[in-house]
């Protein structure tokens, strides 16, 4: 399903290093999804805001670029498969024979639910 909602931007990077980066924000947009839509804008500015760190003479242009990307993978997420609530843990892209093959571990999107207990 990554290749579905993604494909086109990691396809679009030359070197396997990039397109394997590339994935991994469409992870990060993948998992974002799975979140309820309040947690999920904390959970972005945190993503942003690790991005801008590593990326500090970022432009504007750039900022937009990365909001709008994020914005474009969680909507298909979200479109082609709203039930799919497995959190993604690892993802990777092989080269194998000269073919490239996407790798993913999942767990179940359930875990990240909290019970609260009360003390009496």
């Amino acid at each position: 399903m990554l290749i579905e909602i993604g494909g086109n931007y990691i396809s679009a990077e030359k070197t396997l290093e990039r397109q394997q980066i590339m994935l991994s924000h469409v992870v990060n947009a993948w998992n974002l999804a799975v979140l309820p839509p309040q947690k999920r804008k904390i959970e972005f500015l945190q993503i942003k805001t690790s991005y801008l760190a590593l990326n500090p003479l970022a432009t504007n242009e750039e900022l937009q670029r990365f909001d709008k990307f994020y914005e474009e993978i969680i909507a298909k997420k979200l479109e082609l498969c709203p039930t799919d609530l497995r959190i993604i843990i690892n993802a990777d892209i092989l080269e194998i024979n000269g073919k490239k093959h996407i790798t993913v571990a999942t767990m179940p999107g359930d875990i990240l639910k909290t019970d609260h207990l009360s003390k009496d």
